[in-house]
Order: C-alpha cells, then sequence, then structure tokens
C-alpha cells in the first residue's frame, strides 16, 4: 500500500501562517500527533524547508539565501551572480549573462566569459610571425582561461576570407593555448592574412553573445622585400563580422616599408 500523503498547513501560535508542505505518513507511528501547530514525528522534507532534517524546528529559508544540503544548519547567502526569488531553495540560479559549468558546486559564484585580449604585439623576420598579447581586462571570474587563434586569408575586398587550411603551421598550436603568445610559420608570398585571437573560459559555450577577440592582418610582399601590417585592435568584435567593420572603435596602424632582416623586429600598437 501507498504511504499516504498528508497536507497541512503548520500554523505556531506566534509566528502566523507558513506556507503548504507536503509530508509522507509511511513509518509505524508517523504523521501528526497533538495540536496542528506541534510536529511530533519526522517526515522526510526538501532542502531549506521547516523540517529538513531537523530534530526541532528549522525556518526556510529565504529568497536571497539557500541550504545547498538538507539539515539543520544555517542558510546561505546566495554566491555572487546568483539569487533566488523563492523560499526553501537548495540552489542559486544565476543572473543573466553568468553561468555555471557542469562541474562547478552550488557554492560557487556564476561566472561569465571574458573580454577579448588586449596589447598585441608581433614580431616579424622573413619567414615567421610571431604574436604575443595581454590577458583580458575582465576574465569573467574564472581562472580556467585559455586562447585560440584563427587564420584567414583574405583577397583584395576585405570582405571576402576563408579559412587558411593546412598551409599555416602554429608553434605550438592554435587551440588551447594557455601562454599568451603563439608562433605562426610558412607563409605565402602575395596574402592577405588575418588572425583573431579569442580568450575563452569553462563557461564560454554556455553563452550566446558574441565571440570576442583582437585581429590583426598581415600582408605579404616578399618580391619587394618588405611587410606591409595593419594592426587593428577591437576589443569588442564579433566572428561574424570582418574586423575592418569595427574600425571606428579600434586603433588602426599601418607599417610600410619595413626591411626584413635576420633579427626580430619589434613593435607594440595600443
Amino acid at each position: 500500500m501507498k504511504p499516504a500523503l498528508l497536507t497541512a498547513r503548520i500554523m505556531p501560535r506566534d509566528q502566523g501562517l507558513w506556507p503548504t508542505h507536503r509530508l509522507t505518513d509511511s513509518q509505524k507511528g508517523g504523521g501528526w500527533k497533538g495540536p496542528l501547530e506541534i510536529i511530533q514525528s519526522n517526515p522526510p522534507a526538501r532542502a531549506g524547508s521547516p523540517r529538513a532534517g531537523c530534530t526541532g524546528w528549522c525556518p526556510a529559508c529565504r529568497p536571497g539565501f539557500y541550504k545547498a544540503f538538507a539539515g539543520n544548519v544555517k542558510c546561505s547567502k546566495c554566491p555572487p551572480h546568483s539569487l533566488t526569488y523563492v523560499e526553501a531553495t537548495s540552489v542559486c540560479q544565476c543572473e543573466k549573462g553568468y553561468f555555471r559549468a557542469e562541474k562547478d558546486p552550488p557554492t560557487m559564484a556564476c561566472t561569465r566569459p571574458p573580454s577579448a585580449p588586449r596589447n598585441v604585439i608581433f614580431n616579424i623576420n622573413e619567414t615567421a610571425l610571431m604574436l604575443e598579447w595581454s590577458p583580458p581586462s575582465d576574465t569573467g571570474g574564472r581562472k580556467d582561461l585559455t586562447y585560440s587563434v584563427i587564420c584567414k586569408k583574405c583577397g583584395s575586398d576585405a570582405s571576402q576570407c576563408e579559412i587558411c587550411g593546412g598551409g599555416i603551421r602554429f608553434i605550438p598550436r592554435h587551440t588551447g593555448l594557455i601562454n599568451s603568445s603563439v608562433t605562426v610559420l610558412d607563409f605565402v608570398s602575395h596574402v592577405n592574412y588575418t588572425f583573431e585571437i579569442e580568450a575563452t573560459n569553462g563557461v564560454s559555450e554556455l553563452s550566446f553573445s558574441p565571440k570576442q577577440f583582437t585581429a590583426i592582418t598581415v600582408t605579404t610582399d616578399q618580391d619587394d622585400e618588405k611587410v606591409i601590417s595593419k594592426l587593428s585592435l577591437a576589443d569588442i568584435c564579433s566572428r561574424n563580422v570582418f574586423h575592418l567593420l569595427c574600425s571606428d572603435i579600434a586603433t588602426v596602424v599601418e607599417v610600410f616599408n619595413v626591411e626584413q632582416e635576420p633579427n626580430w623586429q619589434n613593435y607594440k600598437f595600443e
């Protein structure tokens, strides 16, 4: 026989009316005994409710507070960037734009994706390009920050670009970078290369917001033994929009007639 479900309103003598709770009368001697406002049995209840693992009276956690585990313990304030709207809550919900990764505990603050990398420095010679950058100004509140570099080949029309493919080599690699630098090898002459540097963390894949990146475009011309470089720093540019369309919010600098020497030449743009 299924245990009986008792629905009751608990009304302490001096505290007014409490919300309705469903209690299971499944054990011998369980259920209600005595006046309505006194509980003498210990039926199971959800975390944060007045009878959650208590031997006496446990108040429900009010909005903005929670109990991660059932028991006669103190209610905890919701972690940063999370909240609750109702009483008796075991998990606080993340604010809009903030997320929890699958393995984040409920006691951890909600976090968000990082902003774009900053302060790009590039060093170039006739065979390789070394890119370096500073971490994002906003890491999203997480420490699991990594970087990815996407290479695109563009024609004379800046809006016509395609992924570089296997011709370009990245040292050590182009995704999952922990350090803020990468070396690019095996350029082809007379090609416009655009590199988009993106920072990600453990909740980046949970967000529907446009990715944020910093972009640099390099045009190689080996016949004239020069490198024509254009650097476009855009801290907020969608991957779906070509970076030159963001020039109204970026610093664009052109460098012409840079002689190719065996030694690296340093340029910094902020």
